[in-house]
């Protein structure tokens, strides 16, 4: 693993680290690396404010929900005490006020949802990068052939999941990612764009019967960029065999 991956991989582990994620043989690796790393302990302080923001966030939240509700009751037992020539006009206002004070709540457990949901996200993402950084790191190795002489690339798999670093695509370029079994039929395919560095680095099931990976560079159609087919066209810019 060259530098980049590997701090790559401790930096996953920052997100997992704060949220608690990190299982003791983990834990103690990472600890360790923040001895010796200033830009792991500062991601970690960030990371740690973000979730005291969230935190504050949702409390916050708690807090105008129960006052809309304390709100709510004090407006209908006001109009409880209004006249009955009155109580017309009073229900509608305490109706408009329901309304809206619930109006108000979906929308706070709208933004709630979308923000729990994209925690969620964060957390499957880092998993996946600890993942991906596990096998790159004890993973068997992939014969490559190089096709293209400005990409290089790994691909290692645990006999469940395979992980692939690419680098040196055209960030401008769409490209298909194949697996292909051992009777040459494809078991796999994904469609990507590289990083605007030109990589590729990336955690993928491991499929049956894998034998062979290719990333092709598609045919110009016309499109713009070229979009990857089923199968592979045009010229084949990387490609590892399974030993």
């Amino acid at each position: 693993m060259d530098r980049a991956d590997g701090h790559r991989y401790f930096e996953g582990l920052a997100v997992a680290h704060v949220l608690g994620g990190l299982d003791d043989s983990e834990g103690r690796v990472f600890r360790a690396h923040l001895l010796d790393c200033a830009d792991c302990r500062a991601r970690v302080g960030e990371l740690r404010a973000i979730a005291h923001d969230l935190a504050d966030v949702e409390r916050d939240e708690h807090r105008v929900r129960a006052a809309q509700v304390i709100e709510t009751k004090r407006r209908e037992s006001d109009d409880a005490d209004d006249d009955l020539e009155e109580a017309p006009p009073a229900t509608r206002v305490s109706r408009f006020t329901v309304l809206g004070g619930l109006l108000f709540l979906v929308g706070l457990s709208l933004w709630n949802f979308t923000l729990h949901g994209e925690m969620t996200q964060l957390e499957t993402d880092n998993r996946n990068l600890v993942r991906a950084g596990v096998v790159r790191e004890t993973g068997t190795s992939w014969r490559s052939a190089i096709t293209d002489a400005s990409v290089q690339g790994v691909v290692k798999d645990d006999g469940t999941d395979f992980v692939v670093s690419v680098d040196g695509l055209d960030p401008e370029q769409r490209y298909g990612l194949y697996v292909k079994d051992e009777s040459g039929t494809t078991a796999y395919r994904f469609y990507f764009g590289p990083s605007e560095e030109g990589r590729l680095y990336r955690l993928f099931a491991l499929p049956d019967d894998a034998d062979r990976l290719l990333i092709s560079d598609p045919e110009d159609t016309g499109d713009s960029p070229a979009v990857p087919g089923s199968e592979p066209s045009g010229d084949t810019v990387f490609e590892a065999s399974r030993p």
